[in-house]
């Protein structure tokens, strides 16, 4: 949907070599799995976001906000995919900073 509407693939290059071999899939998708979700999870959602909403005074407001920084942040770490990962990827980020304020700040 954000391909169609943004007018641009995601630009999937730096993933080109796992195409055509499942032992680089495996390794690709358990890199993934444990470094990359569980990082990026504690990196964005409990350090940075919960960090942003510390200074802002932990109110309501403090939590919205520490939500959006981090989200566009998270986004613009994915800008090798181009606009169209930039934007899925910032949806990401507010999607799962808003279950994590919602989750009690766990991951």
């Amino acid at each position: 949907l954000l391909e169609e509407l943004i007018g641009e693939a995601r630009n999937l290059e730096r993933f080109a070599g796992v195409a055509g071999s499942v032992k680089a899939l495996i390794t690709l998708l358990l890199a993934n799995w444990t470094l990359n979700a569980f990082g990026e999870e504690f990196a964005y959602r409990i350090v940075l976001m919960r960090g942003i909403a510390f200074l802002l005074g932990d109110s309501r407001w403090g939590n919205v906000a520490a939500v959006i920084i981090q989200a566009i942040m998270f986004g613009l770490i994915h800008a090798y995919q181009g606009p169209t990962g930039i934007v899925g990827s910032t949806i990401s980020g507010m999607i799962f900073g808003i279950v994590t304020v919602y989750g009690g700040w766990s991951i």
